[in-house]
């Protein structure tokens, strides 16, 4: 009789327990966050209003139509034989062009700003 009590202690006991808990799942990785690029210094429209106001004398400006000084390249079209960014320290120190023509361009010496400006419309182009 003793073996029956303890055999429907135990079958008692083992329908009380707990189930085990499912093994936790890790959580869904995250997509990795992409670094976002540092943004380009410089304003695209001060630059085209520095490029109207000091060069579309000779040079086109916009994104279309001849240069009205035939000599002088749109500038939309500079990109295409010169290293932009290289063109900064011809800007702080004063970009000089020599040219077969009636016209030859200023000199200019631009400010830190003003090259950012208009290196960063010059890229617009690209």
């Amino acid at each position: 009789m003793k073996y029956l009590a303890a055999m429907l202690a135990v079958l008692a006991l083992s329908g009380c327990q707990t189930p085990e808990p499912a093994p936790e799942t890790a959580p869904a990785p995250q997509p990795a966050r992409q670094a976002m690029p540092a943004p380009e210094p410089g304003d695209v429209n001060a630059g085209r209003a520095f490029a109207q106001k000091n060069c579309s004398t000779c040079h086109a400006v916009a994104a279309t139509g001849a240069s009205p000084y035939a000599p002088a390249p749109p500038l939309r079209t500079l990109h295409e034989k010169y290293d932009v960014e290289g063109l900064a320290e011809a800007f702080a120190e004063g970009i000089l062009v020599g040219h077969k023509g009636p016209k030859q361009m200023p000199e200019f010496v631009l400010t830190p700003e003003e090259i950012d400006d208009l290196l960063a419309y010059l890229k617009s182009f690209e």
